[in-house]
């Protein structure tokens, strides 16, 4: 069965500036955790009823958004029937929502269903487990040859996209448009999902999804914290790293112009912001490593230049690296950033969020875990 849009879903990347002290009061203390389900249109709210093992990871990196979700306490051993027709309800193409909070719910995933199994035995309550993914699994599996003509590259981008979001595997696409010339451009042996992260990294833009929008722009611009995190309060714990593995000293875009000649645009110093020194500030040697890069259907050297300095971002955000668990927040979303506090010097900034993982069972209760960059440091 096809997704079809849902209504009620958050429209646009979530630009919020979140205090703890207000959510803490908003949920209750973060008490008591709750989770609804929305399959296929149907609300299964699992108020009543011991929670479901519920985990969602959501990436503004190269991986799908995905869900799982075990029910284990909805199934009449003496009629040997499942409640409320559940079985009947939990089919592979159905939409997913998923809704997770403290009494107050908010939406942290949307898709649909891609796979479902069913579990008895003599010795344990019955079990339904499925997975979601969300819209990039769509484009993943999207394997076919397209042909775009007189088109620029975010033209065509948009074209792809905007069908996914018909189809009803996303909810809205926020795009932002970069300047090209238009071109003939052949998409071909990739699927469609490989193709625009080939085209976001070269355009300077993120490409993920987030509760049902697929985001297609630049976020790494807008550095205003999502919220504030303390060690001790409301951080529960926090590791950080600092790799030279991926630095390099500069990137130079090598192409050939409109009537074959060589042109070239580079970029050594990243356009990010933060406090601290770059990776080639801690370690001088490393400015004499220069990586060179081809590419083609790149005409002047200003738009070499600006994807010599993509790339360049890209590394440094290599730099640093830490991984950070809290009570569980719905609204923490990659794509942003975040401010901690209550360590040492050099840990206690403002990172990029890059993933964030809710985990919700009856036992365990309510968690985050997020992963976090960063292309400076104290």
């Amino acid at each position: 069965m096809k997704p079809a849009p849902t209504k009620g879903l958050q429209n646009s990347l979530d630009n919020s500036t979140y205090d703890f002290s207000a959510l803490e009061l908003k949920y209750g203390g973060f008490l008591v955790p709750s989770v609804k389900l929305v399959i296929g249109g149907r609300v299964i709210d699992a108020t009543g009823v011991p929670l479901p093992t519920v985990s969602v990871d959501i990436d503004s990196g190269k991986a799908a958004g995905g869900a799982s979700v075990v029910i284990e306490d909805m199934y009449d051993l003496e009629n040997s029937k499942w409640l409320d027709n559940l079985l009947d309800t939990v089919k592979v193409g159905e939409t997913l929502e998923i809704h997770a909070g403290y009494g107050t719910k908010k939406l942290i995933f949307y898709g649909y269903i891609d796979s479902v199994s069913v579990s008895y035995s003599g010795n344990a309550l019955p079990s339904i487990t499925f997975s979601g993914i969300d819209a990039s699994g769509y484009l993943m599996n999207a394997v076919t040859s397209k042909y775009f003509e007189n088109k620029t590259l975010s033209e065509a981008a948009k074209e792809l996209l905007g069908q996914c979001v018909s189809k009803g595997y996303a909810k809205k696409l926020e795009f932002e448009d970069i300047p090209d010339i238009k071109i003939e451009t052949v998409k071909q042996n990739m699927s469609d999902y490989d193709w625009l992260s080939l085209l976001a990294e070269r355009s300077g833009v993120n490409f993920f999804v987030v509760q049902g929008v697929l985001i297609y722009k630049s976020v790494l611009s807008f550095t205003s914290p999502l919220i504030t995190l303390n060690l001790g309060s409301s951080l529960l714990s926090f590791n950080r790293s600092v790799s030279l593995s991926e630095q390099v000293g500069k990137v130079v875009v090598n192409s050939l112009d409109k009537n074959g000649k060589p042109i070239s645009g580079e970029a050594s110093s990243s356009s990010l912001s933060g406090s601290g020194s770059e990776a080639a500030d801690a370690a001088p040697e490393f400015n004499a490593l220069v990586k060179s890069v081809a590419v083609a259907a790149v005409y002047t050297a200003e738009q070499c230049k600006r994807i010599a300095q993509n790339l360049f971002n890209k590394y440094s955000l290599q730099y640093v690296s830490g991984k950070g668990t809290c009570i569980g927040l719905p609204e923490l979303i990659p794509g942003r950033y975040i401010k901690l506090g209550g360590m040492d010097k050099a840990s206690n900034a403002t990172y990029y969020i890059d993933k964030v993982t809710h985990s919700i069972s009856a036992s365990d209760g309510f968690t985050t875990e997020f992963t976090l960059k960063g292309a400076k440091s104290l």
